[in-house]
């Protein structure tokens, strides 16, 4: 079935409803097998086809149709998003939300930013890129950086890394102070973020509580190794440097020579 959709764009629109009808013998099989016979097919029957296939119950199934949706359609998912975008499957969860990064609407924005805390990796760092990508909207600025500050306000921490990947990549000066208050995370990638985020910002009100966790991490390091502290000094260093905190240069000079 794979290879036969490769092959032709057009055709086999009613080999795959007679394979969507059999329900005696394999009928996931048989609706997986129609999915794939339309791979390139992109007639009004195929999108009926479609359509029906990512109303089933099988993940593996919708995930599919709602992927070739997109490719052709992507204004057919837009009302099938919303509940994709629930569902248990990462791949059914990435093609809704793919469907309104396709068409998107400031209305749609809330729900879409709102997955910056995904459970999986990947729709995490998929949405982060493309949010700052519709970011560049005059329409859709601000509704995204607002919703984006709501994720970083929470408590997860898959939210709070992407949230401020995306605020910062925006040059959001208002995520400043969560940003500090980040810096204590517990969590490596949380606290290491917040110090890439307090450098992209480079906010001249942040120097003291830069230089204070700076400080800290110093002394602290002589008593316990924690992870991710290098890596958190070195953003937070340079952030001194790129707004010219001349007050850094000394804890700078201490740093160099306790680390030889």
């Amino acid at each position: 079935a794979g290879a036969a959709g490769e092959i032709v764009d057009a055709g086999l629109e009613m080999e795959a409803e007679r394979l969507v009808r059999e329900r005696r013998s394999r009928p996931l099989i048989n609706r997986l097998c129609a999915v794939r016979l339309l791979a390139r097919h992109s007639s009004e029957h195929a999108r009926r086809l479609l359509l029906e296939l990512a109303g089933d119950k099988e993940p593996s199934l919708v995930a599919a149709a709602l992927r070739r949706l997109n490719e052709i359609a992507p204004e057919l998912v837009v009302p099938l998003a919303e509940e994709a975008m629930q569902n248990p499957d990462p791949h059914v969860r990435e093609a809704g939300a793919s469907a309104w990064i396709l068409q998107p609407s400031a209305e749609r924005m809330p729900g879409l930013v709102r997955m910056l805390d995904d459970d999986h990796p990947e729709i995490r760092k998929f949405v982060a890129e493309k949010i700052c990508q519709l970011a560049e909207s005059p329409q859709l600025e601000q509704v995204i950086r607002a919703e984006a500050m709501q994720v970083l306000a929470g408590d997860r921490w898959q939210g709070q890394v992407q949230a401020t990947l995306v605020l910062g990549t925006l040059d959001h000066k208002p995520a400043a102070d969560r940003f500090v208050e980040l810096l204590e995370s517990e969590r490596t990638d949380v606290m290491i973020t917040a110090a890439w985020g307090l450098r992209k910002l480079a906010e001249p009100r942040t120097i003291p509580a830069i230089l204070d966790r700076i400080q800290r991490q110093t002394t602290d390091w002589k008593i316990q190794v924690v992870p991710g502290v290098d890596e958190q000094v070195a953003h937070l260093f340079e952030a001194c440097g790129t707004m010219h905190a001349l007050d850094a240069e000394p804890l700078m000079r201490k740093r160099s020579e306790e680390r030889r």
